[in-house]
């Protein structure tokens, strides 16, 4: 069974089709370009043969074929540069936001895209996945210091009786201190109290 869906999985080659629809038009549009300058030069050249004044207008056909070749590489640099652009962009910005998750960035930078770029919807999920962790590391701390409140009120409690006098509570209470110190920084902050 599991066979069965990679190998469906394999079958789809459109999985975004707005992204791959945009990268094909603009292939298509450099592969037209090239034809139509390829023609060009195909042409003129069968013409001056043809016509018998290839000697008369070699200077002339040979600067009009480096011409086209100059502007078919000129496009092809060109086109090439903004579809690369499109998606290095978005790369780099994710790559920014993971480094910033690994070295403990606070708050977590979102990825903000420019319209038009690769990936808007992987954006919009990874800016969600940092919305939903920013709210647990918020509640971490929260109960951290709700324990750290309630470890001093029992403190206070405790404090003229026999146990608190015991070595044993008094580990136990470093222990959980440590444990909210702990929790306090894997969530970016220190605890209060």
């Amino acid at each position: 069974m599991a066979n069965t869906a990679r190998k469906k999985r394999r079958t789809r080659f459109l999985v975004d089709p707005k992204f791959q629809g945009y990268t094909l038009f603009w292939v298509f549009l450099l592969s037209m370009f090239v034809i139509v300058c390829l023609t060009a030069a195909i042409h003129l050249t069968l013409f001056a043969v043809q016509s018998g004044v290839m000697d008369e207008m070699k200077g002339t056909a040979t600067a009009i074929v480096v011409t086209l070749g100059t502007a078919l590489l000129a496009f092809v640099v060109v086109a090439g540069l903004y579809l690369s652009h499109r998606i290095a962009g978005p790369a780099m910005r994710f790559r920014h936001v993971l480094d910033s998750i690994e070295t403990n960035v606070h708050p977590i930078p979102k990825v903000y895209l420019r319209k038009g770029d690769a990936m808007m919807d992987v954006a919009e999920c990874v800016n969600r996945l940092i919305d939903r962790v920013e709210v647990r590391e918020a509640e971490n701390r929260h109960l951290a210091s709700d324990i750290l409140e309630r470890l001093a009120d029992l403190e206070k409690q405790v404090s003229g009786s026999d146990v608190a006098k015991s070595a044993e509570f008094g580990e136990d209470i470093t222990g959980i201190r440590e444990s909210c110190d702990r929790i306090a920084l894997l969530n970016h902050a220190p605890a209060e109290a």
